[in-house]
């Protein structure tokens, strides 16, 4: 993702896509317009979204250059690894859509995907 500016003073930066498992690499562009890794944050995947908050006592930098997306946070979204790490609903809600693609949309099919999904959703999508 990224952001033209910091958030203000106490406020994190919200990983709307999720959920998060880590993130890959954190970078801005400082005042002089150079590229600068910043590793002085936490994590916190338990918030939904995810959020990405300064250090204890920390803050954000305060000087990176404003440049239009000079924020860029690149970071590892989805349930895991293998289909076991996929919730069970998710997993039957996946079959039911495949339903509905091959046999058509029935009234019966889509609340059942729509009662699966609900409590699933995260983010944008």
């Amino acid at each position: 993702m990224t952001l033209d500016c910091f958030p203000e003073v106490g406020e994190p930066i919200k990983l709307l896509n999720g959920p998060v498992q880590s993130v890959s690499s954190f970078t801005y562009n400082n005042a002089s317009g150079i590229q600068t890794a910043w590793a002085d944050y936490q994590l916190k995947t338990n918030d939904i979204p995810a959020l990405i908050v300064p250090d204890f006592n920390g803050s954000w930098p305060t000087d990176y250059s404003y440049d239009k997306r000079g924020i860029i946070i690149t970071y590892v979204a989805g349930y895991g690894d293998t289909h076991v790490d996929v919730p069970f609903e998710l997993r039957q809600a996946v079959i039911i859509r495949a339903e509905m693609i091959y046999d058509g949309e029935s009234r019966m099919l889509n609340s059942a995907y729509e009662r699966l999904t609900a409590s699933l959703r995260v983010g944008l999508y």
